[in-house]
């Protein structure tokens, strides 16, 4: 890694140590606001929502980082590693996808959901990047995601949602993924965040996931104690940030 980098890397890790939880960046002001509205399905126009369309607008924040050749390493293992990543999402997938839809008409396998696995990819990639340079805060980005999920769904509770029916929607269009959208976020938060906060924010995550009465909701709460199990034993404060990205 070049100079140029690293002082990148020095300037990202002073401004972090300088910054409280609520001091946001654009790029932690995007992600956490893509990852907290990832529930509003019924707000989409066509395949494309506000989440999809916050992810794009980080990718774009991120591609002089996602282009920079310097932070990629080529050698031995690393380079057989990427090799195999980018030629699978960006090759594979794509020509079976293609594949699949013209030769049997699978509707479920429409080729546009290949921009969707893209995007992700992509996102992952410059999360990682940033992560490793300090260029942005995981807390923060977890804590803003949260907020931005109870909120949405509290806006929801008090205007959309009808007394009369049984099962939360909120602006989904399936509570299932209330129930994905939560449970993701609340893991991030006992990975991530300490103290009161975190268990407020879990304890909303928590309510809603009951209130949309998803079939799933009981296999969330084993799970969510065989985890909470796991960091205690493992005592997971103490791992790195990228050990903690790879167990959420």
């Amino acid at each position: 890694m070049t100079s140029s980098v690293l002082s990148v890397s020095q300037e990202g890790l002073q401004r972090d140590k300088r910054t409280r939880l609520y001091n946001f960046s654009l790029k932690e002001l995007t992600l956490g606001v893509a990852l907290g509205t990832g529930t509003l399905t019924t707000l989409r126009f066509g395949f494309i929502g506000i989440s999809e369309a916050l992810f794009a607008f980080f990718i774009l924040l991120n591609t002089p980082l996602l282009l920079n050749k310097e932070i990629y390493s080529f050698k031995g293992w690393n380079a057989l590693g990427l090799f195999y990543i980018f030629f699978t999402i960006f090759f594979i997938l794509p020509v079976t996808s293609f594949a699949v839809f013209f030769i049997t008409g699978l509707q479920g396998s429409s080729p546009v959901y290949v921009f969707g696995y893209w995007l992700g990819a992509l996102t992952f990639l410059a999360i990682y990047i940033l992560l490793q340079n300090n260029l942005i805060s995981i807390n923060r980005v977890v804590f803003l995601a949260a907020v931005v999920f109870l909120s949405v769904n509290l806006i929801a509770f008090f205007t959309v949602h009808s007394p009369s029916n049984i099962r939360f929607l909120g602006f989904a269009e399936n509570p299932n993924q209330i129930l994905y959208q939560g449970t993701s976020i609340a893991l991030l938060l006992g990975i991530f965040l300490k103290g009161f906060k975190r268990t407020l924010l879990i304890a909303g995550c928590i309510y809603f996931l009951l209130v949309s009465k998803s079939d799933a909701a009981l296999l969330f709460f084993a799970v969510s104690v065989l985890s909470y199990l796991f960091l205690r034993v493992f005592n997971i404060p103490k791992f790195s940030t990228s050990l903690k990205i790879f167990i959420s």
